[in-house]
């Protein structure tokens, strides 16, 4: 994603979030409007938003443990 993309996308988080905060189901960003059914659903759309703008998570190495008697 390149830092265009991010920060339209960063744009369209801010005015997902004020329509939250505010209620409103239809939010308009630019020439788009778009009307959500409830709030669960804008609630959606920003944790989707905010996971693609979030970076990778690594995942952490993992560590096999093994024990012998010594016979």
């Amino acid at each position: 994603m390149d830092e265009l993309e991010r920060q339209a996308l960063l744009l369209q988080l801010s005015a997902l979030k004020n329509a939250s905060r505010s209620g409103v189901l239809t939010v308009r960003h630019g020439d788009t409007s778009t009307t959500f059914r409830s709030l669960g659903e804008i609630e959606r759309a920003i944790a989707a938003m905010e996971a693609e703008l979030s970076p990778p998570r690594r995942r952490s190495p993992r560590y096999i443990t093994q024990f012998t008697k010594g016979l």
